[in-house]
């Protein structure tokens, strides 16, 4: 890879993650100061200015809740843009909502579960268990 497409590849994860921080309500201070970093230095990380050291790359990441395949599949590119980024970002959170909603639609009681809920309800009425 030449360095130029280097650059490019930090510039769209940076992007990636970037979006998924102000997805989570995180400004640059607050994230910088959770991955106990300067904002500056945030700052350089998400505009793919410098290559931020593996371990503080995957705090990122964690603290982004993002994909490290996602990052590492934009950093190796040798095409990536900032909108590739943002593309890539969209897919993750877009799947993210529907783990989310998979998840919700889980907690809904099904028609088994509330008449089981009835008859339990009704065998502690008859046994005096339950204010009428």
């Amino acid at each position: 890879m030449t360095p130029l497409s280097e650059a490019m590849g930090r510039a769209a994860a940076g992007r990636y993650l970037s979006i998924l921080l102000e997805e989570r309500d995180l400004s640059v201070p607050v994230a910088a100061e959770r991955l106990g970093i300067s904002p500056k230095t945030l700052g350089r990380w998400l505009s793919g200015e410098v290559a931020a050291p593996i371990d503080g790359f995957h705090d990122l990441i964690a603290l982004a809740g993002g994909s490290p395949q996602q990052v590492h599949a934009l950093l190796q590119s040798k095409s990536a843009r900032s909108a590739d980024g943002i593309r890539v970002a969209g897919e993750w959170l877009s799947r993210d909502q529907d783990r989310q909603l998979q998840e919700l639609a889980a907690m809904i009681p099904t028609e088994e579960d509330l008449e089981g809920l009835i008859a339990a309800w009704k065998r502690l009425q008859a046994r005096g268990g339950a204010d009428r």
